[in-house]
């Protein structure tokens, strides 16, 4: 089975295969990278994020199923599986989860920085 690792940052095109190889070594695993999708983060554009994913995901037709490496990539877990027509292991959703992590990061951030 092929596995398509979609990630934003280059640090985990080398740390992802690794982890997923050692749970399970008869996985080929596909880096590929979401181009634009952090850059469009970064400015809160998150509809241009997700379709930045989506765009890259049309490439991912030869994969079995695709598992984004990052959290924020989750969002646009509707527009990969379109686009690419494979299923998608992802994480909760960040967006519509009003207590996640990042959601209190950037709110604590947010107050100390107007302080």
């Amino acid at each position: 089975p092929t596995l398509a690792s979609p990630t934003l940052a280059s640090p985990t095109l080398a740390t992802m295969p690794v982890e997923f190889a050692a749970v399970a070594p008869q996985l080929e695993v596909v880096n590929c990278s979401a181009e634009g999708a952090l850059a469009a983060i970064d400015r809160g554009d998150g509809a241009e994020h997700d379709q930045a994913a989506a765009r890259a995901a049309a490439a991912w037709r030869n994969v079995d199923v695709i598992a984004p490496e990052q959290f924020s990539l989750a969002p646009a877990e509707a527009a990969v599986a379109l686009a690419s027509g494979r299923p998608i292991l992802t994480t909760p959703n960040i967006r519509a989860t009003p207590h996640s992590a990042e959601r209190k990061m950037r709110r604590l951030l947010t107050r100390r920085e107007a302080a």
